[in-house]
């Protein structure tokens, strides 16, 4: 008899709070899903001058994506979303 073996993911979880720049680094910009394949979470909050939102669309695993805060974001394209519902 076989016995099935599981592969355990870690999800990666980033929290930005008060972040002053406009725009993320450019290294986690570039490819994000070669960089954070793992990427479950994504939280930006008071991040006032930010100005767009990394591609969601290009993160598999991505799960959650909280803006709290970001008044300078206007805008989202629906790339960057993908296939997601917003949630009030």
């Amino acid at each position: 008899m076989k016995q099935a073996v599981g592969i355990m993911v870690q999800r990666i979880y980033i929290f930005f709070y008060g972040y002053p720049g406009v725009r993320l680094p450019g290294g986690l910009c570039s490819k994000p899903q070669d960089k954070l394949p793992n990427l479950g979470q994504m939280h930006f909050n008071e991040c006032i001058a930010f100005l767009e939102l990394p591609l969601a669309g290009q993160l598999p695993e991505l799960q959650v994506l909280h803006v709290k805060g970001a008044d300078a974001i206007r805008d989202i394209a629906t790339s960057a979303l993908n296939s997601w519902e917003k949630v009030s």
